[in-house]
């Protein structure tokens, strides 16, 4: 059987290495609407200082990822490029990313399966299913592995599926929308797991409740931002926001990690979450695509606590310029 599955990888890679040549244009298939955020950073007169900040301490593949993201934007913005040109690696992972997602789908009675991960929808992202939410990019998983993971933007338990194979405590998700939320509770039942510790709430900066737009039929993008909302197709939803901090020293948790991708509030998250990051140093998982500011100043406020943490930036496998762009932190 091993043998069998070596083979069809073989094949696989070496039917694409021959029918590519060293580059492949691929079709910006639209935006997620940032990459108009970007355009007065790039007029700023400190934009080149704040680019250095961002690129310093950063392995080479995160810059690679960073100078890729920052031109292709340019193009996209000053002169309506749509078509660029991937690198050999990024076709190759696009292809690979997309080949298993269609050779692992399968229809379930309840749900949909993905190779041994079932979900109340067919909702099998990249960033998730191939890239694991980048969570292997951590040096240190032992710590991750005896200590709690905060999952916030938890839609429907897709990356807590995820996550709960690397922890030997609980994944607490966070998922405010009820839509999702109840679907959250089914992925979990399918599953048959009870890692996971599912959450009716935001995280943010305070105590409060807020009006969220939810994006009709899937509820994917859902966000608490009037100013980003990409469409009129939405509709709105009374939530309950709390704390990370608040949450944390409330249920007495050791944390391990947190992954937030909270649609454009990650910044107000963080200010919930400082007593949580400073004390226990929690391996950070960060969404940092959703505006300029994220993309450029979410590090920078990290690094600022001097906590000694070190950065990566990754880009999920997917041909847009900069959705699913991810902020990799961890304390050795």
């Amino acid at each position: 059987m091993k043998y069998d599955i070596l083979l069809i990888i073989k094949k696989f890679f070496s039917s694409t290495l021959t029918s590519l040549g060293k580059n492949e244009e691929f079709l910006i298939k639209g935006t997620d609407n940032s990459e108009g955020t970007f355009v007065e950073i790039f007029k700023d007169k400190d934009y080149e200082t704040c680019r250095k900040r961002l690129c310093s301490g950063l392995d080479k593949k995160s810059i690679k990822t960073v100078e890729t993201i920052l031109y292709r934007i340019k193009a996209y913005i000053f002169k309506n490029k749509k078509i660029f040109t991937n690198s050999l690696p990024e076709i190759l992972r696009l292809k690979a990313a997309d080949n298993i997602k269609k050779l692992s789908l399968k229809k379930e009675k309840q749900g949909f399966r993905y190779g041994k991960y079932l979900l109340s929808r067919a909702h099998f992202n990249n960033e998730i299913f191939f890239d694991k939410y980048f969570i292997d990019e951590f040096k240190n998983k032992k710590n991750i592995r005896t200590k709690n993971i905060i999952d916030v933007g938890g839609f429907i338990g897709d990356t807590a599926v995820v996550f709960s194979d690397y922890t030997d405590k609980s994944v607490y998700v966070f998922e405010p929308v009820e839509s999702n939320y109840k679907d959250l509770l089914k992925t979990i039942e399918l599953n048959h797991t009870k890692k996971i510790i599912p959450q009716k709430l935001a995280l943010g900066a305070e105590n409060r409740e807020c009006i969220i737009n939810i994006y009709e039929p899937t509820g994917v993008g859902s966000t608490i931002r009037n100013d980003i909302i990409k469409n009129n197709d939405t509709v709105q939803e009374k939530i309950q926001i709390t704390t990370l901090d608040e949450f944390v020293e409330r249920e007495n948790l050791d944390v391990g990690l947190v992954k937030v991708d909270v649609e454009g509030a990650e910044q107000d998250f963080l200010k919930g979450a400082m007593n949580t990051i400073k004390t226990q140093k929690p391996a950070l998982l960060i969404a940092i695509y959703h505006s300029g500011i994220d993309f450029f100043t979410i590090k920078t406020k990290i690094e600022e606590l001097n906590l000694g943490y070190k950065f990566k930036i990754r880009k999920a496998a997917k041909n847009r310029i900069l959705e699913d762009t991810v902020l990799v932190a961890e304390v050795l």
